[in-house]
C-alpha cells in the first residue's frame, strides 16, 4: 500500500512538473508567433540550432561517430534563416550558397578526418540537416506566402493551428493512455504508447478542428478536418520515428533542457513529420 502512494505521489509530481513546463513551453512558443514573423523566424532559428545540437550530441554519445558539432548546428540555423529571407525579401537562391558550401564542407573534411567509416559519418551529419533542419524550414512555406506584387503575406493562422493541435493530441493521447491504454501501439518501438491513447487524442483534435472553423474563416470546416486529420495521422508517425531514432541509439530522452518533457527534440517529435505533411495538404487541397 505504502509503495502504490510512493507511485502515485512520483506521479502526480512529474505530471504537475510536465504541466508547468509545457504551460512555460507554450506561452514562449505562440507569443513568438503572435508578436510578428520576425519574432518567429529569431525563435525557431534558435530551435533548430538546440535540436540540431541534441541530435548531434546523441550520435556521439552513441559511439557511432565523432561527431563536430559546431558547424553543423550553425549551418542548420542558416538554413533556417535563408529560406525566412528567401520568402520575405528579394533575395533569390543565392541565398543558398553558403549552405551549398557547407555540404562541400562536409565531404572535403572527412578527407583529412581519422574515422574508419567515412560513409557512416557522411550519412549521420547528412541525416541530421535533412530530419531537423530541412523539415523545421519548410515552415517557412507553411506561414509565409508571396504575393505577386513582391510582398509577403505571414499567416500565423496555421502555424497556430498546427501547434495547438499537435499539443491538444500529445496532451490528451498521454491522458487517454493514463487512464485507459490497454493495447500496445507499437510496442516494438515504444512500449509505453497505446491505441487508446492514440485514438483518444485523435479524436480530441479532430472534435476540436470544429471550433476552429468557428474563429477563423482561413479554411472552411471540412478543410479544418483534414488539416486535424494529417496532423494526427503523421503526428504519431513523427513520434514513433523520433523513437525509432532514439531507440537504434540506444537513449530514453534527447536532452534535459525541459524538466519533466526531456529535449527539444522529445518535445518536436510529433511535429517534424507534421510540417512536411501540412504543407503537402496546402498546397494540394487548400492554395490555388
Amino acid at each position: 500500500m505504502e509503495e502504490n502512494k510512493v507511485k502515485l505521489r512520483a506521479t502526480l509530481a512529474n505530471l504537475m512538473l510536465r504541466a508547468l513546463t509545457g504551460i512555460v513551453f507554450v506561452m514562449v512558443i505562440l507569443s513568438a508567433i503572435w508578436a510578428g514573423s520576425i519574432t518567429y523566424a529569431i525563435l525557431f532559428s534558435i530551435i533548430t540550432g538546440v535540436a540540431l545540437w541534441e541530435y548531434y550530441r546523441l550520435v556521439t554519445r552513441s559511439g557511432r561517430v565523432n561527431m563536430e558539432y559546431f558547424s553543423g548546428v550553425v549551418a542548420g540555423i542558416y538554413l533556417f534563416a535563408a529560406t525566412y529571407l528567401y520568402q520575405t525579401t528579394d533575395y533569390g537562391v543565392q541565398v543558398y550558397v553558403p549552405y551549398l558550401c557547407y555540404l562541400i564542407f562536409l565531404f572535403v573534411r572527412q578527407l583529412y578526418a581519422k574515422d574508419e567509416d567515412a560513409l557512416q559519418s557522411w550519412s549521420y551529419s547528412i541525416f541530421g540537416q535533412f530530419y531537423i533542419a530541412i523539415f523545421f524550414l519548410l515552415l517557412n512555406f507553411i506561414c509565409i506566402e508571396r504575393q505577386p506584387d513582391g510582398s509577403f503575406f505571414y499567416n500565423k493562422e496555421f502555424l497556430l493551428a498546427l501547434f495547438a493541435f499537435i499539443w491538444l493530441y500529445d496532451t490528451a493521447a498521454y491522458l487517454f493512455g493514463i487512464l485507459f491504454g490497454r493495447n500496445r501501439l507499437f510496442e516494438r518501438i515504444s512500449p509505453k504508447k497505446s491505441w487508446e491513447g492514440a485514438i483518444g487524442g485523435g479524436l480530441t483534435v479532430l472534435l476540436s478542428s470544429y471550433g476552429c472553423s468557428l474563429i477563423t474563416t482561413t479554411l472552411t470546416p471540412a478543410q479544418w478536418f483534414g488539416f486535424a486529420l494529417v496532423v494526427v495521422v503523421f503526428g504519431t508517425f513523427g513520434d514513433l520515428s523520433e523513437s525509432l531514432m532514439k531507440r537504434s541509439l540506444k537513449t530514453k530522452d534527447s536532452g534535459d533542457i525541459l524538466p519533466g518533457h526531456g529535449g527539444i527534440l522529445d518535445r518536436f517529435d510529433s511535429f517534424l513529420l507534421s510540417v512536411p505533411a501540412i504543407l503537402i495538404y496546402l498546397e494540394v487541397f487548400v492554395r490555388d
